[in-house]
């Protein structure tokens, strides 16, 4: 007869991760393109739409839907790098921030504004206005694109700081 090792596993786990995981959760790779001026480069491993930009003005439309007419918290997850510059961010034609995109990958989000949508399709949209002294081009990459409702912002806000509760044995 042969003879089988035999091994066992067993995990007991209890706890939540909330983490970024509450509100309406939109990923860039999976949103239509609505208007852009310059190519852009998918990075599945990452989740990330990079505007392949190498001048100011480099711009990026993305449609989102909105299910509910309601005040969201529009947050953004961007993907920060050495070669990434800075992006005029709107919501329907209207400014809402500047934002930075040099650095290193990041795992913030960033609220870009707190503003009434009604339900139907929006646009987010970037336009290169610069860069830093330190980066090495024009490049953007955006992530996830977030709306939070009162709840989800109260879901964020109150178990934000400890969001992950996970523990096992």
């Amino acid at each position: 007869s042969d003879n089988l090792a035999g091994y066992g596993f067993a995990a007991l786990r209890d706890g939540v991760n909330i983490g970024n995981n509450v509100g309406i959760l939109y990923g860039f790779p999976e949103m239509e393109v609505a208007d852009s001026n310059t190519p852009t480069k998918v990075f599945d491993d990452s989740g990330t739409v990079q505007l392949e930009a190498n001048e100011v003005g480099a711009t990026i439309a993305f449609n989102f839907e909105v299910p509910k007419t309601d005040e969201y918290d529009i947050d953004l997850l961007p993907f920060k790098a050495p070669t990434y510059g800075i992006y005029r961010i709107s919501i329907d034609g209207h400014f809402v921030k500047d934002m930075d995109f040099f650095g290193s990958r990041t795992d913030k989000f960033e609220t870009l504004a707190t503003m009434t949508l009604e339900a139907g399709t929006h646009q987010i949209s970037f336009e290169g206005v610069g860069k830093n002294p330190d980066s090495g081009n024009y490049k953007m990459g955006v992530r996830v694109l977030n709306l939070l409702d009162a709840e989800a912002r109260e879901i964020r806000d109150n178990l934000g700081a400890h969001g992950n509760t996970l523990r096992d044995i």
